[in-house]
């Protein structure tokens, strides 16, 4: 994985927060330190229109270029009860979904509309049943149609794929993008949106897992490792070669449930473990 695959992902995310910026900008505002205060305030200008993740992606593109110069990474990520470091990242890739088809008025002349929602009903079976042991495909985001007495016209959603290696992912998204609609009366378009590459452990980052082991027992706990689902911006700087240990946040478990929680006792020793391993930092 090349360090300019990477920064084209988080450089798309970056000119997100304004939209006519070009890559360049971005970059001079980065080395610079000028422009990013600008961005930030320009982007949550806009933070009642926009997802919480999506904020938060945008405002992490500028750690990640400065993640790049460096050659150690921690990420916080909650991690799960009784809980290994997570040293790798499966490959994650998102798709933009978008469906059209024909009004008419659905009480007097329906048979003469085609129904985008009815499109997206069957790609959205279709997509799902693509899942295999290698990867993963589901929906899970749909919005379609605005009055309840017009055949729809347009259908969107939002699809995520995972696989534990990138070849795997690679196939996902061939697959994906090649999807059409189910007949000539409608169109179905896919579209990629951001992906993070697998992160595979490598001895600098095993190195770093072994330096929070000795921490850990040296406070009266121990932690083992893993590979993990569930992408961060550890998929980035792992990817890149960093260092990288992840899953360092508080305890937890149920994520994006309602039941979602965190382990206060666990709040303590996952400080002393984070305030002892960045002081091993280089």
């Amino acid at each position: 994985m090349t360090d300019s695959f990477l920064l084209t992902h988080r450089i798309e995310l970056a000119r997100a927060a304004v939209g006519n910026w070009s890559e360049a900008d971005v970059l001079e505002g980065y080395r610079s330190n000028t422009i990013v205060p600008d961005a930030i305030a320009t982007f949550l200008r806009s933070a009642p229109k926009i997802a919480p993740e999506t904020m938060a992606n945008v405002l992490m593109s500028y750690v990640i270029l400065y993640a790049m110069e460096q050659t150690e990474s921690i990420i916080v990520e909650q991690d799960e009860d009784e809980p290994p470091v997570v040293t790798g990242r499966y490959a994650i890739a998102r798709f933009n979904l978008e469906a059209t088809g024909r009004p008419s008025h659905a009480g007097s002349r329906p048979g003469e509309g085609r129904s985008a929602i009815r499109e997206m009903a069957r790609k959205l079976i279709e997509i799902e049943d693509m899942t295999t042991d290698d990867c993963t495909f589901s929906v899970g985001v749909i919005h379609g149609g605005q009055w309840v007495n017009c055949v729809s016209t347009t259908c969107t959603g939002e699809a995520l794929s995972m696989a534990k290696r990138q070849e795997d992912l690679d196939r996902g998204v061939a697959n994906m993008l090649a999807l059409s609609a189910s007949s000539n009366d409608v169109q179905f378009r896919v579209t990629r949106g951001v992906t993070r590459p697998v992160w595979e452990p490598n001895g600098k980052v095993m190195a770093l897992y072994d330096t929070a082991r000795g921490i850990a027992r040296g406070l009266g706990y121990d932690i083992t490792s893993q590979s993990s689902g569930g992408g961060s911006d550890g998929n980035f700087t792992g990817a890149m070669g960093n260092a990288t240990l992840d899953g360092l946040g508080v305890q937890g478990a149920g994520a994006h449930t309602l039941d979602e929680h965190i382990i206060i006792e666990s709040l303590a020793y996952r400080g002393r473990l984070m305030a002892g391993l960045l002081a091993t930092l280089t």
